[in-house]
C-alpha cells in the first residue's frame, strides 16, 4: 500500500514591525532627554540614541552604538 505523505501547508511568515513595540521619538534630541533621565533614576542604566532605518525615528537602546 502506498505512503500517503501528509501535504506540508505553507505557513505565511507574518513580519511585525519591530518599531511598532519600541518607543518612537521624533526628534533626537527628545531621545536623548529621555534615555538621561532614565540613566538618572536608575545609575546602572546606560542608554543611547539611534535613528530608525525602517521608521526614520529615533529609539533608545542599552546597547552599545557600535553594535547597532
Amino acid at each position: 500500500m502506498p505512503r500517503h505523505n501528509k501535504q506540508i501547508k505553507h505557513i505565511k511568515a507574518i513580519f511585525i514591525n519591530n518599531c511598532q513595540t519600541k518607543r518612537q521619538y521624533s526628534t533626537e534630541r527628545q531621545a536623548r532627554e529621555v534615555a538621561d533621565y532614565q540613566m538618572l533614576i536608575n545609575n546602572d542604566l546606560e542608554l543611547s540614541v539611534y535613528k530608525c532605518d525602517s521608521c526614520n525615528k529615533w529609539h533608545l537602546t542599552r546597547r552599545s552604538i557600535d553594535n547597532i
